[in-house]
């Protein structure tokens, strides 16, 4: 994978961050409004209990602070504090109003009159206030018989406070008041909403910032490691077009040479489903496989006859020089098996090593039947092209025996046309762009 790639998967990464952070955001913007707006309402239930309790307390100690039996037993005496219960319901929201003796008995009740006068000893919640004086405050679904006038209105804040005359417990109130609703549309609530939202949508501002700065900052490393990648290539590739000119410059017939052969072994080299890295690694070898040869000297190099044994010896030795001149460059490395072994034949009879079938490596394999075919069709001081069709007849003797059958089968099963069309309008550009894809192709595995 490239850097240009990277680059682009880090824009994609943060195109998802900013849709999947837009999503996160919203869904936290509503959790955190809601409980907001609950924690709210819940504090306003708070003050409104206690706002309750003091309202009520008010009332006993201004109003009741006197026998409240007499209000069951004389009714007339105490008409005006009728008058003013009705007056306080109104003023505080109240549903019903309820007053009991210390016997359990109702002595008034503002909405259900028919209840006045009966007992209800089995309140548990009106004893517990009798027995200790404590307030006590409850949420009430009205069901039960002495609440069932009260259904209509749904969940009630009901409360029961003690009614002290001279410090003991004559008596209990009983108030019912509505509770209040939870309406996210109210004012007030909404304004909680507002301000709520605004700590999630800050925090994701902030880290969206941050975010992006971190996706630009990768952004720009990648640029800037993409153009140090691009020199590195730029000089690699340099190097291996330098030695192949240095090379051709004292030898003028292998000009083209290199670049034909580098065609060739590619097309092979797909041919046979070789993968990327090897095929790189052939790449770079086919162009640089003769380079040994700068350590041949010009008499034997240049030399129009036939050589001799010994002379057949020094040039032989090529394979080496080559080795020795890329062997401690990292990257040139890559290219020493096509460099030392392409003179490796099937039947172990080639040189340096005389190895032997499939101890040859397969690069080097498919480089030493590319090699003698282009030698066969090139014009040479010492010989003439042959055709096509002869040297296709030359790789087929040799088959088994100089050429690995597999490799050599590529170019058998191919008619004349086909294997002239490889190398056919073949310019130095397309052999740069492939030279230059298989150096892209070894740093990016490297």
């Amino acid at each position: 994978m490239n850097n240009f790639q990277n680059i682009e998967i880090v824009r994609k990464l943060k195109l998802s961050y900013q849709r999947s952070a837009v999503v996160f955001t919203s869904l936290v913007l509503i959790v955190f409004s809601v409980f907001m707006t609950y924690i709210s309402y819940n504090a306003n239930i708070s003050t409104y209990k206690s706002e309750s309790l003091k309202v009520i307390n008010n009332f006993i100690d201004q109003e009741l602070h006197f026998d409240i039996n007499e209000i069951f037993d004389n009714p007339e005496k105490h008409k005006n504090l009728t008058d003013r219960i009705d007056l306080f319901m109104k003023m505080s929201n109240l549903i019903d109003f309820r007053i009991w003796n210390s016997d359990f008995r109702t002595v008034y009740s503002y909405s259900d009159k028919l209840s006045v006068g009966k007992y209800f000893r089995d309140n548990d919640d009106l004893r517990h206030v009798y027995e200790t004086g404590e307030v006590e405050v409850n949420i009430e679904e009205p069901e039960d018989a002495e609440t069932e006038e009260l259904k209509s209105y749904g969940t009630l804040f009901e409360m029961y406070s003690p009614i002290l005359l001279n410090g003991d417990i004559v008596g209990v109130l009983e108030v019912y008041r509505l509770w209040p609703p939870l309406n996210f549309f109210d004012k007030d609530n909404l304004m909680i909403c507002v301000l709520s939202m605004l700590v999630p949508l800050l925090l994701y501002l902030l880290i969206n910032k941050h975010f992006n700065k971190a996706a630009e900052t990768i952004i720009g490393y990648h640029k800037h490691l993409q153009a140090s990648f691009d020199k590195t290539t730029v000089s690699y590739i340099d190097t291996i077009i330098s030695l192949t000119k240095a090379l051709e410059m004292r030898d003028m017939e292998t000009e083209g040479h290199s670049e034909r052969v580098v065609n060739m072994a590619f097309f092979i080299g797909k041919k046979l489903g070789l993968k990327n890295e090897e095929q790189g690694k052939l790449t770079i070898g086919s162009y640089l496989h003769d380079i040994g040869k700068i350590g041949v000297p010009d008499s034997i190099l240049l030399k129009p006859a036939k050589l001799d044994p010994e002379e057949r010896l020094i040039i032989e030795k090529h394979v080496t020089f080559g080795y020795n001149i890329i062997k401690d460059v990292k990257f040139l490395s890559l290219a020493k098996e096509v460099i030392l072994y392409h003179h490796e034949k099937w039947d172990g009879t080639g040189y340096p090593e005389g190895l032997k079938g499939e101890d040859i490596p397969l690069n080097a394999r498919i480089f030493a039947i590319v090699d003698v075919f282009d030698a066969l069709v090139s014009e040479r001081p010492y010989k003439s092209a042959f055709s096509i069709e002869k040297a296709l007849e030359i790789i087929k003797e040799g088959r088994g025996t100089h050429f690995d059958p597999q490799v050599a089968d590529v170019i058998l099963n191919m008619t004349e046309e086909e294997v002239r069309d490889i190398n056919k309008n073949l310019n130095k550009d397309q052999v740069i762009s492939i030279v230059y894809n298989s150096v892209v192709g070894l740093l990016e595995t490297a």
